[in-house]
């Protein structure tokens, strides 16, 4: 469809290609899906890009983002929305035996962040889902037996308050 070619332009002008977005399992979602799966209202008009959610190799929701640019965004709506019923708290996006092997993760911010250098042969990389570690993400994590974390969030003022938070967090709870 015309809307769903809008979001493959969106996910190329970001980098992607074609066979990754395959891949990654991104997709479109129309109004009439949304409504199928019982989703929220905005999702399928504003929320057009559907990212599945999984954690070690078990899928835990959905979340979906506007790809509108910054200028015609909703300044009331938030850029993700989740599927109602998806728990995001205490679930690490994409933590795989991968880390578990190396005692150590490295943490993003974004799924879509997670996805790209997971499909580009980057290995292990976690996203919080758009914010600072948690007292649940790193309960997660030592059960695993992680150790160490490297935090890679994006280089704005969000992002530096994050990485501040989660040292502080992560240290409280014995990781490096």
């Amino acid at each position: 469809s015309n809307e769903g070619r809008e979001v493959q332009r969106y996910l190329l002008s970001r980098g992607w290609k074609v066979e990754e977005i395959l891949q990654a399992e991104l997709g479109y979602i129309s109004r009439d899906e949304a409504i199928k799966i019982d989703a929220q209202r905005s999702v399928g008009d504003y929320y057009t890009l559907s990212i599945t959610l999984s954690t070690g190799g078990r899928l835990y929701g959905f979340k979906f983002r506007t790809i509108k640019p910054k200028q015609e965004q909703d300044p009331t709506k938030d850029k993700y929305t989740y599927l109602f019923g998806t728990q995001k708290k205490g679930n690490l996006f994409n933590l795989v035996g991968t880390q578990q092997r190396e005692g150590s993760m490295v943490v993003v911010e974004g799924e879509l962040d997670a996805l790209h250098a997971e499909i580009r042969g980057v290995k292990g990389i976690v996203a919080t889902g758009g914010g600072q570690l948690t007292e649940e993400f790193l309960t997660e994590a030592l059960e695993r037996g992680i150790k160490r974390i490297t935090l890679l969030f994006d280089k704005d003022e969000r992002g530096a308050k994050f990485v501040k938070d989660s040292i502080a967090i992560a240290h409280k709870k014995g990781i490096s």
